[in-house]
């Protein structure tokens, strides 16, 4: 009975540490499900929190590329406005140049006709004053003597040409006129066209020069958030190798340990069956 009482009190131990070791046991195979479970989450969280940092980035290099793209173009395109702006400023001072040219030329061309109309008139007045005299009687004896006189058969047409010449120059000063008024006109419209396309393109420059601006600030905006992502991806990826570290062993090994740990438990199941056996 001693003996038995003996045996008996080992065997009871003995299954008190089995029964502590199954639980061990199956408390390690929650604890292994639990950091698997726990892998495979953060695992997958980590992938796409690194792929949307690296979309992110994609786009912000894309937005960057953008920016840079609308800038050179405005750039380009104010430079482009700016030379047609000194372009249409050298036609504006030729034309005020040729303008004035013209201008001198018709002054000189009116007074010239004037001069010339002024002239003929005077010389109608003596001539026609001459035949007026010639057509009441002959003259009074000069202090000199000279040839008689004779009325001059071509006296008539003479003035006729004369008055013709006086005519013929009103025609051309008016004409000279006209052109004037019709040329000063087309340079006054040119002037007016040319000036609202210099001012037009002006507000061009200033309108491009906003948007530069605005583009430059977007610009840096997004290499600001691109280094910010940046530093994200840095830190997924740190955290990364952290879980492939913790969690790449197990993962791999999952199955197998479980299995084998379950065929541990079955072995100490039976043990423990034996030993219950063997104490009665």
């Amino acid at each position: 009975m001693i003996a038995t009482s003996i045996k008996l009190d080992a065997f009871t131990k003995v299954i008190e540490e089995i029964d502590k070791m199954i639980v061990e046991l199956k408390d390690q195979q929650a604890d292994e499900v639990k950091h698997r479970d726990f892998c495979i989450a953060e695992l997958n969280k980590n992938t796409l929190q690194m792929d949307e940092a690296h979309a992110k980035r994609d786009s912000l290099e894309a937005n960057i590329a953008d920016m840079q793209a609308t800038i050179k173009k405005l750039a380009e395109n104010i430079e482009t406005t700016k030379k047609e702006i000194a372009e249409m400023e050298v036609e504006m001072k030729r034309a005020g140049e040729d303008r004035a040219a013209e201008n001198a030329d018709y002054q000189q061309t009116v007074n010239d006709h004037r001069i010339t109309q002024e002239i003929l008139k005077k010389a109608l007045q003596r001539m026609k004053q001459v035949y007026k005299s010639l057509l009441q009687g002959e003259p009074a004896t000069p202090p000199v003597h000279f040839q008689p006189y004779k009325k001059n058969a071509g006296g008539s047409p003479v003035i006729s040409l004369m008055e013709q010449i006086v005519e013929d120059s009103k025609k051309v000063e008016a004409e000279a006129i006209q052109a004037e008024n019709e040329a000063q006109a087309a340079y006054e419209g040119f002037v007016k066209t040319a000036n609202e396309s210099i001012s037009a393109n002006e507000a061009a420059i200033l309108s491009k020069s906003k948007a530069i601006a605005a583009a430059e600030t977007e610009r840096e905006t997004a290499f600001s958030k691109k280094a910010d992502t940046e530093v994200e991806l840095e830190d997924l990826a740190t955290y990364a190798a952290d879980l492939h570290t913790q969690c790449d062993f197990l993962l791999k090994n999952f199955d197998i340990r479980q299995s084998r740990r379950d065929d541990e438990v079955e072995a100490l199941e039976a043990s423990k069956g034996i030993l219950s056996g063997a104490g009665r």
